[in-house]
């Protein structure tokens, strides 16, 4: 009697939907972890919590998205300009918002970095609908 050898064939759709589920983890993971280390830089450097990360993250990310959808910018390019937009925003909150209440009680930076979260936040409230075509990776 004769063996029969099986060759390996093509992974099935099974594997590979479980090889995509653990990338998209780990690269969310990941993303989580950027997060937690934004805040535990800002907090180690000004001794208060940030509560307009998430929001100004999320401008960031809708800045980027606005760049690809009605400009038409490869991603790319659209992350680079969104990085460069965000450090405008940054630079802008902190020299106008955040500098001039240096030197209050902790509370009032706290509640001043809620407010900035609301202010981002309301920004884009509105619904808005843009062609997936022209966002291509």
């Amino acid at each position: 009697m004769h063996r029969v050898h099986r060759t390996a064939g093509p992974p099935t759709e099974t594997v590979l939907l479980i090889l995509q589920i653990i990338v998209a983890g780990i690269a969310l993971g990941c993303v989580y972890g950027l997060i937690a280390l934004g805040f535990v830089l800002i907090y180690k450097a000004t001794e208060t919590v940030n509560f307009a990360q998430g929001e100004l993250m999320m401008l960031g990310a809708f800045i980027c998205l606005a760049c690809m959808g009605p400009l038409g910018m490869p991603f790319w390019l659209a992350a680079f300009a969104a990085v460069g937009a965000m450090a405008l925003v940054g630079l802008g909150i902190e020299r106008a918002v955040v500098r001039p209440v240096l030197g209050q009680p902790a509370f009032s930076i706290v509640m001043l970095t809620i407010g900035v979260g609301n202010c981002a936040a309301s920004w884009s409230s509105t619904p808005k609908a843009w062609s997936t075509s022209a966002m291509r990776v």
